[in-house]
């Protein structure tokens, strides 16, 4: 269960600000040498995960609008069957 945590860490990382990119790299580095986290380590490594997947949510939402816009009629040219 873990494992999948710390994929999404690591994605999270190239995107993180430098204080939080300090934490994430104590917390992986923490992990690699006992293999054990505490509650609040863990709590900590579930939050970035939850920021990671909304970035990544409103990255896709924001992309679909752009492309939806490409595809649809001016709003302001009249339509060829109203004429």
């Amino acid at each position: 269960m873990i494992d999948k945590y710390i994929v999404n860490l690591v994605k999270y990382y190239d995107v993180a600000t430098k204080k939080v990119q300090l934490d994430i790299k104590k917390l992986l580095l923490k992990y690699n040498e006992t293999g054990k986290l505490s509650q609040k380590e863990l709590t900590r490594i579930k939050k970035y995960n939850f920021r990671y997947k909304m970035i990544m949510e409103a990255n896709h939402i924001n992309t679909m609008s752009r492309l939806h816009k490409l595809a649809r009629s001016p709003l302001t040219t009249p339509n060829s069957d109203t004429i």
